[in-house]
């Protein structure tokens, strides 16, 4: 369960991901998940994972970039486009799941008590 409101919708998070294509051919992607991180080299494995995961229904949020020789902590991409901007990101990873702002939301997502 997370309350970070940033989460995204899938069609949100597309959007602004079509926004830094350019900025993100050459950038390592991994998405983190509540059981694995798994990183992809191209734009094309990444944007196919990212159409499996939207037909699960799951939300997306940023989470880190790694600069230079730093990791940093971003929520938003107007911070992630700052970076690109004043730094060298090598890689980026986007957190996925079912997002849920209250406990009850959270309790339902796993489906009812038989």
């Amino acid at each position: 369960m997370s309350n970070n409101k940033n989460n995204m919708k899938t069609a949100d998070f597309k959007t602004a991901l079509s926004e830094i294509k350019s900025e993100l051919k050459g950038v390592s992607i991994s998405i983190k998940q509540p059981n694995s991180i798994k990183s992809y080299e191209t734009l094309k494995e990444f944007g196919a994972e990212l159409l499996k995961l939207e037909a699960q229904g799951l939300e997306f949020s940023l989470v880190q970039a790694w600069v230079n020789d730093s990791m940093e902590f971003i929520e938003t991409f107007d911070e992630l486009k700052e970076l690109f901007k004043t730094s060298n990101v090598q890689a980026i990873r986007i957190a996925a799941g079912i997002f849920t702002t209250s406990r009850a939301d959270y309790m339902r997502t796993s489906g009812p008590l038989d």
